[in-house]
């Protein structure tokens, strides 16, 4: 993604920017290599940026797995290591 000294100039400038706002006292609110990536891409491919914005949804799926279930999950892996 970096070709050239401009385009490392404009990703630090961005991230400069960008990075307080995810800042709370010292501690940092987001995964700093998430941040990171989406921040280049943000810079890069503002495409791909507004598309996994807009699908959000897909990439932010929460799975609720009851506590049965998640007990079958668990044993079946454990046999299936075991083979």
């Amino acid at each position: 993604m970096l070709r050239n000294l401009r385009d490392a100039r404009r990703l630090i400038s961005s991230i400069a920017v960008h990075l307080p706002l995810h800042v709370a006292g010292d501690v940092f609110e987001v995964n700093i290599i998430d941040f990171l990536l989406l921040e280049t891409l943000r810079v890069f491919e503002p495409g791909l940026h507004q598309a996994l914005f807009r699908e959000r949804r897909l990439l932010l799926q929460r799975v609720f797995v009851s506590r049965t279930s998640q007990s079958a999950i668990m044993s079946f892996s454990a046999s299936s290591l075991a083979l």
